[in-house]
């Protein structure tokens, strides 16, 4: 036994040593010690140590026993011959180091018992058992385990003391032997209030120690409020009913003229185009010619106009009045009003759609040429939208510009954005700096500029009268209907608007056939160009193929010889120059070689990097495709053996070149930026032979080299037999190039 207790002891030396314990549980002392350190001068000492009187620590309870500080003195004096680890002078064994002999010294005694009684030592669950509901006798005392096998354990409690220093005090000691708990009474428990905690609520966690039930007089109290109180509600609800009822029904009868329902908007979105580039369209989906754009949507079957005014505040709806006086408005030069979407936050202002643009989009287009009857008619059109506003409900229209003044299928001017007045507060108005300008009385004051030549001496006189400064000399709208009456005569003001309509079409008329001209020769044009640069990404064939039927089908081609060529040293001559360096020497070397090509049958694949790619016998078939590489490879290296680096004086590039021939798929790849790619084992094969080769020599396989040996007038050496990644074994031959043929 004495062994057993010696290994005991060294294995809680060495435990107490290598486990992190948790202060508050296991040793409330260095917690608090700790906890002093770390606050020291701090000005919220008191604060803490106030705060920790409320704290009761709970720890084991240590034996003051003889036996127990031998034991102590033993676990120091192995820790030291063992680990080499020395105790303080005032540093305390952890009291787990006691439980681990213990627990080991239990399993000795237990396994004893059952060696005694002949019991299998190896059904542990007889030796855990065989302890139970007994006692034995330890360095700390008595140890007792119950039915179940717990050890009924003693626990001291302490509190910190009166002084400043943090120090525990013992004020209980509990022994789960016997459930008593006996108190300090030299330091008992210093409570915050009068005593303990309750054990309960005053009712029980459940409500079980109050009493259940109410009497019949507070039930008779409670139902005769609660019919008051419903009757009461009944009443107050009937007459708000009634007149909420009576004001909806009211103002649903008022907002049926102008609300409109989202659902019944069928909502699209189109360009807003001029009238004369429009009408040239055969297909307007197919060509973009204005930035401006307006949504439209379909109501009941016809085509609207639609505005959102997304900067709106919930406060600044107008009022119904104005909406149904919008709604009301006809007249041939007002824009018609269909309606109101109204659905905070999102509003919407649905009217006519005018197809033809504004009139800042006429005035801007340099492809109409307005004459001055044209231009009058644009005026009467205005003046009468103008005079009916002012005879309306609204009096005026607040807002008016040429971007505004909307041109309708018919070619009809009619004013729009005339309301309602507090949404067009939020519009963007980014002429405001003009504004803020005429405004401004200054001298000479702001107006325009235009040239006096391009407009009739009379119709300068009205616009003059118009810009003084002073208001009430400025003419009235009807002034200025009778200057420009008088300027025109009665032949522009026709009171039939199908005669305004033919008039204005025959004007529109003498300029369209120019036009339709001009696009033309520009379509044709741009054409040409597309067409050219199709045929530099693809073969003509393919891309004439692609044009005919929109697509090309692939091939496979039994016959063709492949070549593959690379920069030597590329990536280190890359980092000796700059990227306008490196790609300016690739692009007049590759000018070069496209050049060369151009004398052979040969088509070009693709440059990647520094590699280059070409091929023969594709997508046109011939019979000589190797003659033709094998050629214009040899070209190419006698150009490289005289072609100069510009940025690197006197140093020569050499290139690695590589040429097979056999069988490959070629097709387009793509649609948007399309390919011509090949495919098939023989690219394969060629990209191995350029890899495989070496500087400034060009290696061909065992099947270029047959079909070349056919001819004496191209020199093939053997290379002999080498090692081919993804091939294996294969006999390679060298291609002369110095040699002229």
């Amino acid at each position: 036994m004495n062994h057993i207790d010696n290994n005991i002891i060294h294995s809680s030396s060495f435990n107490e040593k290598t486990q992190n314990y948790n202060l508050v549980k296991d040793d409330p002392k260095e917690f608090l010690s700790q906890e002093k350190v770390n606050r020291k001068n701090n000005s919220d000492d008191t604060i803490v140590k106030e705060a920790y009187k409320s704290a009761i620590f709970v720890s084991y309870y240590t034996p003051m026993t003889y036996e127990y500080s031998q034991f102590i003195e033993k676990i120091k004096q192995r820790s030291q011959d063992i680990f080499n680890y020395t105790y303080a002078e005032d540093e305390e064994v952890p009291y787990p180091a006691a439980n681990l002999y213990e627990a080991m010294y239990g399993f000795a005694l237990s396994l004893n018992l059952s060696l005694s009684n002949n019991t299998d030592i190896h059904d542990g669950e007889t030796i855990a058992h065989r302890l139970w509901g007994n006692q034995y006798q330890t360095v700390t005392g008595n140890i007792t385990l119950n039915s179940n096998g717990d050890r009924q354990q003693g626990y001291k409690f302490e509190q910190i003391g009166d002084d400043d220093n943090f120090t525990l005090t013992v004020v209980g000691y509990y022994f789960s032997v016997d459930g008593q708990f006996t108190e300090n009474d030299e330091d008992p428990i210093k409570w915050i209030s009068s005593g303990p905690p309750k054990d309960h609520p005053p009712c029980g966690f459940y409500g079980e120690y109050c009493a259940k039930g109410l009497s019949q007089q507070s039930i008779i109290q409670i139902i005769t409020g609660c019919f008051i109180a419903v009757v009461v509600l009944i009443i107050c609800l009937s007459i708000i009913i009634q007149k909420v009822v009576a004001r909806k029904i009211k103002t649903k009868e008022s907002e049926s003229i102008w609300r409109i329902k989202k659902s019944e908007l069928s909502i699209t979105e189109r360009s807003m185009w001029s009238m004369s580039r429009v009408s040239i369209r055969s297909d307007p989906s197919q060509e973009t010619v204005d930035n401006r754009v307006t949504k439209t949507a379909y109501h009941k079957g016809s085509l609207v106009s639609i505005r959102s005014y997304t900067k709106m505040h919930s406060d600044k709806m107008p009022n119904s009045k104005e909406l149904r006086q919008m709604r009301e408005l006809d007249h041939n030069n007002i824009v018609k009003t269909v309606g109101f979407v109204i659905d905070p936050p999102e509003l919407l202002y649905v009217s006519e759609f005018c197809s033809k643009g504004s009139l800042m989009d006429i005035l801007e287009n340099e492809d109409i040429n307005l004459d001055w009857d044209f231009k009058y008619c644009l005026m009467w059109d205005i003046l009468e939208g103008l005079d009916y506003l002012s005879r309306s409900s609204l009096r005026y229209h607040g807002n008016l510009k040429s971007s505004n003044c909307l041109v309708d299928g018919r070619f009809v001017l009619k004013l729009g954005d005339y309301g309602p007045r507090e949404w067009l507060k939020y519009k963007d108005k980014s002429d405001r700096e003009i504004v803020d300008k005429v405004k401004i009385d200054t001298i000479p004051p702001f107006r325009p500029i235009f040239d006096p030549s391009l407009c009739p001496q009379k119709l300068q006189t009205i616009i003059a009268s118009c810009w003084v400064s002073n208001p009430f000399e400025r003419p009235l709208l009807k002034d200025v209907s009778k200057a420009i009456n008088s300027i025109t005569g009665s032949k522009l003001k026709a009171k039939n608007l199908l005669d305004n309509l033919l008039k204005r079409m025959e004007l529109y008329a003498n300029n369209l056939e120019g036009i339709v001209e001009e696009r033309t020769t520009k379509y044709l044009h741009e054409k040409q160009r597309a067409e050219n640069l199709l045929y530099r990404l693809l073969p003509q064939s393919i891309a004439h193929q692609i044009q005919v039927q929109g697509t090309a089908d692939p091939e496979s081609f039994d016959n063709v010889t492949i070549l593959f060529t690379d920069i030597v040293q590329f990536t280190t001559l890359s980092a000796e120059s700059s990227p306008m360096q490196i790609i300016d020497m690739l692009n007049t070397l590759y000018s070069g070689f496209d050049e060369i090509i151009n004398e052979y049958d040969v088509y070009k694949v693709e440059t990647i990097g520094d590699a280059y790619m070409c091929v023969s016998g594709l997508p046109q078939r011939n019979t000589y495709h190797y003659f033709e590489v094998s050629k214009m490879i040899m070209s190419i290296m006698r150009y490289l053996s005289t072609y100069e680096i510009k940025h690197k004086p006197g140093r020569k590039l050499q290139m690695r070149a590589g040429v097979h021939s056999g069988s490959c798929v070629a097709g387009v790849i793509g649609v948007k930026m399309p390919r011509y790619c090949l495919f098939g084992d023989t690219v394969n094969t060629a990209a191995r032979m350029e890899s495989s080769g070496e500087a400034s020599k060009i290696q061909i396989s065992g099947a270029t080299a047959a079909l070349l040996k056919t001819d004496p007038l191209y020199t093939v050496l053997p290379r002999g037999e080498i090692l081919v990644k993804g091939k294996g074994i294969m006999m390679t031959y060298w291609l002369e190039w110095e040699t002229n043929i």
